[in-house]
């Protein structure tokens, strides 16, 4: 297939995508076969207030409180759940890029949960054929030959796939809307490449017909996609608490134990994660959190049935910001959240959880390799 112009659509909000199939400029008939529509499940609800969501008022969590309450302020404008029709769309890439390669667009936004700044690094990062920049809003790339897909499947696949946490913010909510489209999709649900952990996430929710939507640029005749259940630290209500505890119960119906037993505090260590946020004190912070009658836990070392149950038990939980502290959700209401956070990160994702779910969360700073030497 030849190099081409593509136009990047961008649907952030529900009045993007009515600005988008509603251009003047448009005939009716190009209107009535944009290839994608929209239709609304059920209307946001507005959480419950943030009265005594954060433990501690210094100056630190002060910030990082009244970022959140403007995300709350705001909830009630947050986009409506529901899914996305496309007709006649391709996808790409190990992220399921949407391409209208007929019309020549390719379709992201924070309403497909993908936000322009990761477009921006992927599309250039990921081997998919682009080739170049044509301007803010196009970019020129050959995709490839074309693939045989699904018709009327859903997509499940979108950027994070391969990250844990965002598998319990992103696509167990997802998955849980999923369930509530009827009429409008096959029951086939389209993944990346299943680990076990992930498997087990999508039997809990209840998928049996699952299938790999593979990386090639891949033709589709009609795909189902279920939006974006959450934006910009803010989760919408009441399909992610309502996901989250059904998945807690699924864990707790179990009963599954571990090798050890918990005080009800555990530290969450990322001692045997290799990223650009590993510290190098790791002997030092563990011996300080086992002193104060903390027990240390690796995840990473863990089933996701024994996290779980882990989590289940404890009544304050402190860690290091990261997927496993996302974990919560399958705490008790009133669990006590410590997020220990390094410079230039500020993740509020940790402070939407525990308002959902009842819970309550402080901040701390966490000195760099550097700073703890010196």
């Amino acid at each position: 297939m030849p190099s081409k112009v593509y136009e990047i659509i961008q649907i952030d909000t529900i009045n993007d995508f009515r600005s988008i199939i509603s251009r003047p400029e448009l005939s009716d008939e190009i209107k009535r076969s944009a290839g994608i529509d929209f239709k609304k499940l059920f209307d946001n609800i507005t959480p419950h207030g943030t009265d005594n969501l954060f433990l501690i008022s210094d100056d630190f969590n002060r910030n990082l409180e009244c970022g959140y309450q403007s995300v709350f302020s705001e909830m009630k404008a947050r986009n409506n759940c529901g899914f996305f029709i496309f007709e006649d769309v391709h996808t790409v890439g190990y992220d399921s890029l949407l391409v209208d390669e007929r019309r020549s667009k390719v379709y992201i936004g924070q309403m497909l949960n993908w936000s322009r700044e990761y477009f921006n690094w992927w599309i250039e990062c990921s081997d998919v054929g682009f080739q170049r920049w044509e301007d803010d809003n196009s970019f020129v790339a050959d995709f490839g030959p074309s693939a045989n897909g699904f018709d009327g499947a859903l997509l499940m696949n979108s950027p994070g796939y391969g990250i844990f946490g965002h598998w319990l913010i992103d696509f167990v909510p997802r998955m849980a809307l999923s369930k509530l489209i009827k009429g409008h999709a096959a029951s086939k649900h389209l993944f990346g490449p299943l680990k076990e952990w992930m498997k087990d996430l999508v039997l809990r929710a209840g998928i049996k017909d699952y299938a790999s939507v593979g990386i090639s640029f891949t033709r589709h005749s009609k795909l189902v996609v279920p939006s974006s259940t959450n934006s910009g630290y803010g989760f919408f209500e009441p399909i992610n608490s309502v996901a989250w505890r059904s998945l807690a119960l699924s864990f707790n119906a179990e009963n599954i134990g571990c090798s050890f037993t918990s005080s009800g505090r555990i530290f969450i260590s990322r001692r045997h994660w290799q990223g650009d946020r590993a510290i190098g004190y790791y002997d030092e912070l563990e011996a300080l959190m086992s002193d104060l009658d903390f027990t240390v836990i690796h995840p990473e070392r863990l089933s996701l049935a024994e996290q779980a149950w882990l989590f289940s038990r404890a009544k304050i939980i402190v860690g290091e910001d990261g997927s496993a502290l996302h974990n919560i959700i399958f705490s008790a209401p009133g669990t006590r959240l410590g997020v220990l956070m390094s410079a230039g990160r500020c993740n509020l994702w940790h402070a939407g959880i525990c308002h959902l779910l009842g819970h309550h969360i402080a901040y701390a700073y966490l000195p760099s390799t550097e700073e703890a030497v010196s």
